[in-house]
């Protein structure tokens, strides 16, 4: 089993951020514009409860979002930075420029299918188990049939185990192998490693987004109307969300980087 230390990783990457605060505000300038947009249009145009509609529209910021952490991982990990710039050695370099370029655009893609992915299986789950799950059903007292109880009790184990596949993007935008990345992850604790970095990574967010959307977005929306208090909501959560994925991020490249430098030691 793959174990490293969770506080420890998971300090690292508020450090990180912290210490690297003015380059991650320009590495994160268009992905937080391009969320906001697409927050808006998903809000205007999918339809309560339409995710699938949802998901689509947010694809832009998936890709900005993707890109951005790509170029994360690979400053933690090897140092560089974004822009690229050149030594003035044009041969030696485009050959780095190809290597960074196949990493970042990679590793975004693979974020991208990742969380399309997940979020089809999402749509998919509500689909099946929604009638049982209903508020009707609930206050029903219907019982739940053996085969969904069976279904439900394979995908947790599935999830659980999963949550690694979460992270493919980290080794695919290193230009390694996620086969080779989740050999050295194998072992079902490894996932409760991740899951505890997640944890304490997202919940100062979570907690700080109520505290704002009290503090800043009830006061505008009672003094300038409805429009204006959802679209301070809709700024902040597009902030907040775009910081959360780099400290998350950051928490799990430091975990998985304490593994392969001990198992290589």
């Amino acid at each position: 089993m793959a174990q490293f230390d969770i506080i420890a990783a998971a300090a690292a990457s508020y450090k990180t951020c912290w210490q690297n605060r003015p380059y991650l505000a320009k590495l994160a300038l268009a992905p937080f514009l391009i969320k906001t947009c697409c927050l808006v249009f998903a809000a205007s145009f999918a339809g309560e409860g339409d995710t699938t509609a949802f998901l689509f529209y947010m694809l832009p910021a998936l890709f900005a979002e993707g890109w951005m952490l790509a170029h994360f991982t690979r400053f933690i990990v090897l140092g560089q930075t974004w822009p690229f710039r050149p030594t003035g050695d044009r041969d030696a370099d485009m050959g780095v420029l190809r290597i960074r370029a196949r990493g970042v655009l990679s590793g975004m893609a693979a974020y991208v299918l990742i969380n399309m992915t997940l979020g089809l299986l999402t749509v998919l789950a509500q689909h099946y188990f929604g009638p049982y799950i209903s508020k009707d059903a609930l206050e029903s007292g219907a019982e739940i049939p053996a085969p969904v109880a069976v279904v439900s009790l394979f995908m947790l184990g599935a999830m659980f185990w999963g949550f690694r596949l979460l992270w493919l993007y980290i080794p695919i935008a290193l230009n390694s192998s996620p086969g080779y990345c989740l050999f050295r992850l194998r072992g079902i604790g490894t996932s409760l490693h991740m899951i505890g970095v997640w944890v304490i990574c997202i919940l100062p967010f979570l907690l700080g987004m109520q505290i704002l959307a009290a503090v800043v977005a009830v006061p505008v929306g009672a003094l300038l109307g409805k429009a204006a208090g959802y679209f301070a909501v809709t700024i902040m959560a597009a902030a907040v969300d775009t910081v959360k994925s780099l400290v998350i991020t950051g928490g799990i490249v430091f975990g998985m980087r304490e593994v392969y430098s001990r198992e290589e030691a």
